[in-house]
């Protein structure tokens, strides 16, 4: 496992930083880094007291600025009193997007996303012309650096100008949108995964989570004892409408071939019958233009996992560390319930604050084991 859960009370003293335009802000009162496992930006919020500004940075100045990229940063530095940008770990590098200012109360709070941000606002402009050889990821490579983001990309086949697959990636280059809207589609096009980290635009095969997990451990109480566990708040809930049999229906009509190809992906409860205590199966159906067959029974299967895994959920609170991504698979054991397996991290939330100290806010989902795709 990445964490000890049996750490108990170490003290230890955490320490945050913002930076902005690579100059460290002063008067940090609170940030929130929001990191998920979705195709979406990473987002934060950091609040500032303006009465330890240095007096060239007053509330005018701030009003002025047109472009901030920020890093936010946290961690348990070997001094506390004493800590410089290397003793943390990077969060999140972002824009701000908006500025609140609260003269009364003598402080700024900014909010953004990460670097996602400059392929959600920038539309494309960069293919004018089929590129060749034409493949997802010298699209994607090219998107980065004209972005100025570093490809870390996985290299992906090319496809001849009559197959289909050629056809959809050339829809796409041609069509007004996003350059956030050509990588999420060619990544699930792939079956690859796409995250900004840092400075960094990564498209790459969906790796299996890692073998060695972050652990979540309850502990039942002793006579007269309390439980333990490694967390301040613990819930768990269930979806009995995803807990029932399901059916991922797929269509997909492709103007090339003049047909209409179908998919069919199910996944039958455990132990289930033709009578079933769960109720009438639950019947998803997607329709997806330009698809062979082999397309549309893979994004099928892919659908149904992908709805299976929305039937458990955990939630847990707890003291931050610096390890947890949302690449992480969550263990949560001692329960002695169905809640007691892995998780797929969805969502991580860190706040820091002179308050509070350092806190993180863990969102988990899966199936329940016993229960095959």
């Amino acid at each position: 496992m990445i964490n000890n859960p049996k750490r108990g009370s170490v003290p230890q003293s955490p320490r945050g930083m913002v930076l902005a335009n690579g100059e460290r802000l002063a008067g940090l009162v609170s940030f929130t880094v929001d990191n998920n496992n979705f195709f979406h930006a990473d987002s934060f919020s950091f609040t500032l007291s303006m009465s330890a500004q240095p007096a060239a940075t007053n509330f005018d100045w701030w009003s002025r600025q047109e472009m901030l990229e920020v890093e936010l940063l946290a961690g348990f530095p070997p001094n506390p009193d004493n800590f410089e940008k290397a003793d943390l770990t990077s969060f999140l590098v972002g824009y701000v997007d908006d500025l609140q200012f609260d003269p009364i109360g003598n402080q700024m709070t900014f909010t953004g996303r990460d670097l996602t941000s400059k392929l959600i606002d920038t539309k494309n402009t960069l293919f004018q012309k089929a590129m060749h050889p034409m493949t997802s990821s010298t699209i994607v490579s090219a998107i980065a650096k004209e972005t100025g983001l570093t490809p870390v990309i996985t290299a992906t086949s090319g496809s001849s100008p009559g197959s289909t697959f050629y056809q959809i990636i050339d829809s796409l280059l041609k069509a007004h949108c996003s350059y956030w809207d050509i990588v999420t589609k060619l990544a699930q096009v792939e079956g690859y995964q796409a995250y900004v980290q840092g400075h960094e635009l990564h498209f790459e095969p969906r790796a299996e989570p890692s073998s060695d997990p972050f652990a979540i451990q309850w502990t039942p109480p002793r006579a007269g004892g309390a439980p333990t566990v490694n967390a301040i708040d613990l819930t768990f809930s269930r979806n009995l409408s995803v807990a029932k049999d399901l059916k991922v229906v797929v269509m997909s009509y492709n103007p090339k071939k003049n047909k209409t190809f179908t998919a069919t992906a199910t996944r039958a409860r455990a132990g289930s019958g033709k009578a079933t205590p769960f109720g009438e199966e639950q019947v998803y159906t997607f329709a997806i233009a330009n698809k062979t067959q082999a397309q549309v029974q893979e994004i099928a299967n892919n659908k149904l996992i992908e709805l299976s895994r929305h039937e458990m959920n955990m939630s847990a609170k707890m003291p931050a560390d610096v390890v947890l991504t949302p690449r992480h698979l969550i263990q949560v054991t001692g329960t002695g319930t169905a809640f007691d397996q892995t998780y797929f991290a969805s969502t991580i939330t860190r706040n820091y604050s002179l308050n509070e100290g350092f806190t993180m806010t863990v969102h988990g989902k899966n199936q329940t084991p016993n229960n095959p795709t």
